[in-house]
């Protein structure tokens, strides 16, 4: 068996698994999901549009919009972290710990992943025709902006 002769090379795998494939896309994730939510809030906040484009785009889109990215964020987190903590606890570990309790908890992990993935499709299917919809106002917003600029 693979964990009874201690390999160095398998504990350098699950540490950079843990921190490579899931602990570092899940900040990346929180970072750029602010960002956007960020910018989101200020191109659609009241001071920023004119009367026209405050009767197109309300403030509920945008908050709608930053409620489903906290929301996919959440169930990355959820899934993702465990995984993460799981990787790098095997790679300082004993083997036993390998043998006996990342296996159980890994196929646990394995199902969340998967159940995750399937409800990023639905939210996405969800709410694309919506965020489509936020996004061509915005579009127009900025071509009206650039016309009366002109």
């Amino acid at each position: 068996m693979v964990y009874e002769n201690d390999c160095l090379l398998l504990r350098i795998t699950y540490l950079s698994t843990g921190l490579l494939f899931n602990f570092l896309p899940c900040i990346l994730l929180v970072i750029f999901s602010g960002a956007l939510a960020h910018r989101i809030r200020t191109v659609f906040s009241p001071s920023r549009l004119t009367v026209c484009e405050i009767t197109s785009i309300s403030s509920a889109e945008s908050a709608r919009s930053s409620r489903i990215i906290l929301l996919i964020v959440l169930i990355t987190f959820i899934t993702d972290l465990p995984g993460a903590i799981i990787c790098v606890l095997v790679s300082f570990m004993a083997d036993r710990f390998r043998s006996d309790v990342a296996n159980k908890v890994e196929s646990l992990i394995a199902t969340l992943v998967m159940i995750a993935r399937a409800w990023n499709l639905v939210i996405h299917v969800c709410v694309s025709r919506r965020f489509r919809e936020v996004e061509k106002d915005y579009k127009m917003s900025l071509v009206v902006k650039l016309s009366d600029k002109q």
